[in-house]
């Protein structure tokens, strides 16, 4: 790919606007597109929405903080697991039971498997909550989260025919000056900058990419299946051969 901020044949880390499974595609030079390799920091950019992972970066995280991860397995979720731990923060992570021990791995200090046990169960208020599975209500994020605490909201599942998996964040900006928590909407807008400051998490040695297995592009059929059937840790990576490239 070529674009004119860039000299032709240069790596690029761009995404596109559907993401693709082909050997070429046209993406602006707003965007980044999906690289050729699983290397850190350049897997680092694939394994998370890197506008959503920038954004979690940017997050209030300090020492001796407690920090719950709602969704800690997939890509944005390993992320914030491994931010949240270099910062120093007490990080509690919820995921299934096949996936604790690799979002154990991540630098979370404490898994809960959330088919078997209730978060809430615990007792334990967090000074910050991300909840990326989009599952949990504002009423229960409140409960998890000290007074003047941060939650952290991205994505839902609400079935609003106006606003779709917008009207918990909706909800959340009316209800905050009396929740006293404050709701932070993590929002994607893709940019360039957001793969720069990836880049460079990476290369700092504060993130490591989340990636479970690599396929060829001839067997994406069969990494969608995987990830639609739950089984991925983290993200999957298809691999385009450079002999196969050429227009």
């Amino acid at each position: 790919m070529w674009v004119a901020t860039e000299s032709p044949g240069s790596r690029s880390s761009r995404t596109t606007a559907t993401p693709p499974c082909a050997h070429w595609v046209l993406a602006s030079s707003g965007r980044p597109l999906v690289i050729n390799s699983t290397d850190s920091p350049a897997a680092a950019e694939l394994t998370a929405d890197p506008a959503f992972a920038a954004r979690v970066a940017a997050l209030p995280f300090r020492p001796g903080q407690r920090v719950l991860v709602i969704g800690a397995s997939g890509g944005v979720g390993s992320f914030a697991v491994q931010i949240a731990a270099a910062a120093g923060a007490e990080v509690t992570a919820v995921c299934s039971a096949a996936k604790a021990d690799a979002v154990r791995s991540l630098g979370a200090d404490q898994v809960i498997d959330y088919r078997v046990q209730d978060v809430a169960d615990l007792g334990v208020a967090y000074d910050v909550v991300l909840d990326i599975s989009g599952r949990s209500t504002l009423r229960r994020l409140r409960r998890l989260t000290v007074p003047g605490g941060v939650v952290a909201l991205i994505g839902g599942d609400d079935k609003n025919p106006v606003f779709g998996p917008f009207g918990r964040s909706l909800r959340a900006l009316a209800w905050a000056p009396v929740a006293g928590r404050r709701f932070v909407m993590l929002v994607a807008k893709e940019h360039y900058r957001d793969l720069t400051e990836l880049a460079g998490l990476g290369t700092a040695g504060r993130l490591t990419p989340a990636v479970d297995r690599v396929y060829p592009l001839a067997d994406a059929a069969a990494a969608i299946t995987a990830l639609a059937a739950g089984e991925v840790r983290g993200k999957l990576v298809l691999s385009v051969a450079p002999d196969t490239m050429n227009p």
